[in-house]
């Protein structure tokens, strides 16, 4: 059940005003972000100084990293591509697509949080240390003076994982990026990335982007 299913059930005269409110409860309760899996199995990292270590990283990690600070879609970066299906704004329609993306690549709702601000325990949660048994995204959207969101969640997310990469702000941990992306002044954190970017890579290219993601990396 979706939350727009409840509130076609609250409109139903036979649903009271305290059943609704337990099925919206449920459903919200069924997404809620969740920091870490129920298996999980932590591997220590310390993010790197050295500025040419995209330059210097051999393999397939680099081609897919290169990858993401070029290609990604609907980012300022040269060589973007813009695809509409990111940049349509309509509710369903821009949620659909950004759950479709996390699902492709392997993650559920309950692997984002998307918030206004950042709580630090949750930025420090990935300090240090991550679980190399599941994948999560915590970001904020960019907002105008009004609060109204100036991006869709699937636009907010390319854009984060960008500037992660093209600012250095990350480590790659096995087959996984940790990163965090900061506000020009660096003074708060508007996102935390942990990602197998082959996963996020091939969701795009396969369903969304270029043919298949041989063509997109050149492999």
């Amino acid at each position: 059940m979706c939350k727009e299913d409840c509130v076609y059930f609250i409109q139903d005269e036979d649903i009271t005003e305290d059943m609704a409110e337990k099925m919206i409860s449920d459903y919200e309760d069924s997404i809620r972000f969740d920091v870490c899996c129920e298996e999980p199995h932590f591997v220590n990292y310390k993010i790197s100084t050295d500025s040419d270590r995209l330059k210097n990283m051999p393999g397939r990690m680099a081609k897919m990293l290169l990858f993401l600070l070029t290609f990604l879609p609907n980012t300022e970066s040269r060589k973007s591509k813009r695809n509409d299906l990111f940049a349509y704004d309509e509710p369903l329609c821009c949620n659909y697509v950004f759950f479709r993306l996390l699902g492709l690549a392997g993650m559920s709702e309950r692997d984002c949080l998307i918030c206004d601000e950042i709580d630090k325990e949750i930025i420090n949660y990935y300090k240090g240390k991550i679980c190399s048994n599941c994948q999560k995204i915590i970001m904020t959207l960019d907002k105008d003076k009004d609060c109204k969101s100036k991006e869709t969640e699937t636009e907010a997310f390319f854009r984060h994982l960008r500037n992660i990469v093209a600012h250095g702000c990350y480590e790659i941990v096995d087959e996984f990026i940790i990163g965090f992306d900061y506000n020009k002044n660096k003074s708060k954190c508007t996102a935390v990335v942990k990602i197998k970017p082959y996963n996020i890579i091939k969701a795009i290219t396969n369903d969304f982007y270029f043919e298949n993601i041989k063509d997109a990396l050149n492999i």
